[in-house]
Formats: structure tokens, sequence, C-alpha cells
């Protein structure tokens, strides 16, 4: 209903906040087109928005899904799923994705990488994963961290297992390159580009889901191949499952 928008816009004043809790981009529309209506009257507005409100408000369309087959085909080499995340619905999609596609399951050992080991773990999960990588795609998945370390903050104990994903991940794409990398976890995501591909700018080519999981092109090793950030959190049990296949022609 714009006018019941407008009759509350209408009356915020003195930076008062106004919470919108819209459901859909319908809603979304309505507030922008309030919002431009109030602006070209002289008011001002200060938005403090998700990524949903940037789309409406310069009039965007849905972004297109990338072509994963296209992607994922083009490398030709196996594909590497790089698991952060540790909530119950990542384990989930894991295991799915796992049985829906024989990936190669590799563990990155919280205990180990804190327990003084993590170079000699490191090496060995290296080893392991490129030899997988020459016949079958692979999920890379870092293990809960132990409990009752008093001498480690949570802060420090999650830098040390990104640190040893990282590390990883890197020498794993100079042993044997994958053809296309999943990164589970917004922070995991984050920390392989930067820190194991030394990304520091890209080009996103669409979505792997509407709504979910950036796809990049990443240009490096002498070829395009896709790199996807996938959130720990969101997705429905099946989606990883989906998404791998696509990038393996089995969809």
């Amino acid at each position: 209903d714009v006018a019941a928008v407008r009759a509350v816009l209408e009356q915020a004043s003195a930076a008062r906040p106004v919470v919108v809790n819209a459901t859909g981009y319908a809603q979304l529309a309505v507030l922008v087109d309030v919002l431009e209506e109030l602006e070209a009257e002289g008011r001002r507005f200060i938005c403090r928005t998700g990524p949903s409100f940037v789309r409406a408000r310069a009039r965007l369309g849905p972004p297109a899904l990338a072509d994963l087959q296209g992607m994922g085909a083009a490398g030709g080499d196996r594909g590497l799923v790089a698991v952060g995340s540790l909530t119950s619905l990542t384990r989930t999609q894991v295991a799915r994705a796992c049985e829906a596609h024989g990936l190669a399951e590799v563990e990155l050992s919280a205990s180990r990488v804190l327990g003084g080991e993590a170079a000699a773990h490191i090496e060995s999960v290296t080893a392991e994963v490129a030899d997988e990588l020459a016949n079958r795609d692979v999920v890379l998945q870092t293990s809960a961290a132990p409990a009752g370390r008093a001498d480690l903050s949570s802060l420090q104990v999650s830098r040390a297992i990104s640190d040893a994903l990282v590390a990883a991940v890197r020498r794993i794409s100079e042993l044997r390159p994958p053809g296309w990398v999943v990164a589970k976890g917004g922070i995991t995501s984050h920390d392989l580009l930067a820190r194991a591909f030394d990304v520091g700018v890209t080009t996103v080519v669409g979505q792997a889901r509407p709504g979910l999981v950036p796809v990049l092109e990443i240009r490096s090793g002498g070829r395009p191949w896709p790199f996807l950030i996938f959130p720990g959190n969101v997705g429905s049990p099946d989606v990883l499952a989906d998404i791998v296949g696509d990038l393996v022609g089995r969809s």
C-alpha cells in the first residue's frame, strides 16, 4: 500500500529510525517509489540496508545464472570443495554432495593443527588431496576445534584453522590446480580468494542459484576457472549436490 508507506515515512523526522520489513522485491519496489517521491519533495533519508535494497533502488532486474556446466567443463580438471563452515546444514549438504557424486573426502584435523603438528599435517593433507584430484573431485573439510584450550582464544583457534586451510589449498593449487573451487563458508571464501589464490580483483559472472552462491571467474594459471562463494548456512540440503552436479556435467 503506497499510501500507508508514505504516511509512515512522512512522519519520520529528527533522525527517527524506521524499520522496513519487506518480504520480497515487490514490497521493496513500493518503498523505493515512495522514497523517490519524498526525495523529489526535498526530504532526505539515510538508508542502512542489505544488497536487495540496492538492486531495487537501482531498478535492476534479476541477475543471470552462471553457466556452471560450461565453466566447469572448460577447466577440464577435477574440482575442489573447501569447507570451513561447521554448521549442521553444511554437514548435511556436504554429505549429500559426496553421496550423489562420489566425492573423495579428506579432513583437515583441527586437533592436529592446534596440537603442534600443523606443518606435517598440512603436508599430508595436501598430498592426499592432490593425489585424489587426479581421478575424482574432492571435499576438503575442517573438523571442529577441540574443547578446553584455555591458552587460546576462540579467535586464535579460528585463525589457526583458517591459516591451515589456506596453506593446504594454496599448495594443492600449485601441485594439481583444480578446474573449479566451491568455498563453503563466507569467511572461508574470503580467506581462500585473498590468501590461497592471491585474488584482489575479479569478475562476478552470475549466481549458481537464484539468490544464492555468487560465481566468480578467476584468471590464474593461464585460463579462467570458476570460484563459487557458498555461505555456510544457506540453501536446501541438496543444493550443494545440485551445484556440483552442474559443475561436473551430471545434473
